[in-house]
């Protein structure tokens, strides 16, 4: 997953405006650095860096945006998220082209021809979805769009709010804490193997958690890490849970038109993929059950105020299932 820049200067005790400048200054910069590697469209995974960038720029825009005039904030927070969804657009079909692929690759003849069939047809939707995306990049590069954004973020002091006199350590931590009871509140809907739209939500506030918690960390120098890892593994498996979601649908809907000597085989690749989506859900299931949350009960802490105790030596003192990865 593509790491963000490093920001200099960046302390807890700056006032929150000056930190939202520093931050989303970089945050841009990381979006729009990213854009080459879309355009010249060789790495698939160009695609997916710079959708990461994005979600961590509306993250931060989230995050800060009562240091801004609200109007202006929402024109471009809806054209970052029209962006974000075009992009989106190609890189489903990405994933559905390579999981496609590989099933072809290990089918029999009889249903090599369908699953060609249908990896030709999701490479017309991607390069389709691919034009659709670079000229909504033309389009915001012909309105000089990444330039008046950075202008835009880097007037944050200009806007003078009487609320806006705290200092960065304390709004991201509190910032933190919130993403922490959204992301609880959510955790407790999830039923069994969840439905897709549950999961779709539950991904959201798994992102969201991350990246304030990734801020605070930045504010406050908090040892994170364990929290971390473990969100980015609820990520990856939500992930994965979504592309097979997907593969289904795609499959599903293949079978009305394949042939009788296919369908059987169409079939199995469709158990297959059911029983990869029920070990997956098990899988987030024990996730997110209360005995595997040491790590988040950490964070939860550490937001309001309550520091970790520590060893004679200065360590940290680990919670089950957290592995502290360096000293403070």
């Amino acid at each position: 997953m593509a790491n963000p820049n490093r920001i200099k200067h960046l302390r807890g005790s700056l006032r929150w405006p000056t930190a939202a400048e520093k931050i989303l200054a970089s945050r841009v910069l990381d979006v729009f650095s990213r854009e080459a590697g879309v355009r010249e469209g060789s790495d698939p995974e160009a695609v997916h860096d710079i959708r990461v960038a994005l979600r961590r720029l509306q993250a931060a825009l989230r995050m800060f945006g009562g240091c801004f005039p609200p109007k202006k904030l929402r024109r471009y927070r809806l054209r970052l998220r029209r962006l974000l969804q075009a992009l989106g657009a190609v890189r489903d079909q990405d994933i559905l082209i390579n999981a496609l692929s590989h099933h072809e690759q290990a089918s029999p003849e009889a249903v090599k021809e369908p699953l060609a069939r249908l990896v030709a047809q999701r490479r017309t939707v991607q390069q389709q979805e691919r034009v659709k995306s670079l000229l909504l990049l033309d389009k915001l590069q012909r309105a000089n769009f990444a330039e008046n954004l950075l202008s835009f973020v880097k007037g944050a002091r200009a806007f003078k709010r009487a609320q806006l006199k705290g200092r960065f350590s304390a709004e991201a931590a509190a910032m933190a804490q919130q993403a922490l009871a959204d992301w609880n509140e959510r955790r407790k809907q999830v039923q069994g193997e969840g439905d897709p739209e549950t999961l779709h939500q539950m991904r959201i506030a798994v992102k969201r958690l991350r990246y304030a918690l990734e801020l605070s960390r930045l504010a406050n120098g908090d040892d994170y890490q364990g929290c971390l890892g473990r969100l980015t593994e609820m990520q990856q498996v939500l992930g994965n849970l979504h592309d097979a979601d997907m593969v289904l649908e795609c499959l599903a809907s293949s079978l009305p038109h394949a042939s009788v000597e296919a369908i059987g085989g169409l079939a199995d690749i469709m158990r297959t993929t059911k029983q990869k989506r029920q070990d997956l859900a098990r899988r987030f299931s024990k996730l997110i059950s209360s005995r595997n949350l040491g790590p988040l009960k950490l964070a939860s802490k550490v937001a309001t105020g309550v520091r970790p105790s520590r060893s004679p030596r200065g360590r940290q003192t680990a919670l089950p299932g957290q592995a502290l990865a360096h000293r403070r």
